[in-house]
């Protein structure tokens, strides 16, 4: 018996795979993010020996630039959440998971354009208080992920239903 541990719909890692995978903007978005909270965490490391190190303060730039390009790469991503919404609204189902998706649309767009907002700001594009804008962006973000969360426990508790049926 041979045991796999990559699923069969994974493709095997080669050059022109990973040159596909990473011309999608969503996964040089979580490549980024990968790379931006590392530095983060070697900026917390390199501080707490030396809170003067040079290092930790030429990574905690690079780690500021790249959030800030991460943010022109979702540059208009409201509009696919506008997208989604109009898409969930005619998909024509009425329980509760679609409900809660249907709340998560908007507010979701909401986030994405406060974020854009923050950019444009950072950029000194507009004349608007990023400072001001963060603690709203952060509680939009956070209900979008309790909604999110409780789609996702729904659909675990889907699951379990059809794992008690099969038993």
């Amino acid at each position: 018996m041979e045991a796999k541990l990559v699923p069969k719909g994974i493709k095997p890692a080669t050059l022109k795979n990973v040159v596909k995978f990473t011309n999608d903007l969503k996964a040089r978005d979580k490549i980024l993010r990968l790379v931006q909270y590392y530095c983060k965490f070697l900026v917390y490391r390199l501080q707490a020996s030396d809170p003067k190190s040079e290092l930790a303060k030429r990574l905690n730039l690079l780690s500021k630039g790249i959030s800030l390009h991460r943010k022109a790469f979702k540059f208009g991503a409201w509009v696919d959440e506008i997208q989604k919404f109009n898409e969930l609204l005619e998909s024509g189902k009425s329980d509760l998971k679609q409900t809660l998706s249907l709340i998560l649309r908007p507010v979701m767009a909401m986030f994405v354009l406060l974020d854009n907002m923050i950019y444009l700001a950072s950029l000194k594009v507009v004349l608007w208080d990023k400072d001001a804008l963060k603690p709203k962006a952060y509680k939009v973000r956070l209900f979008a992920a309790l909604l999110n969360t409780a789609t996702g426990y729904l659909d675990i508790e889907k699951q379990v239903k059809l794992v008690n049926v099969q038993v």
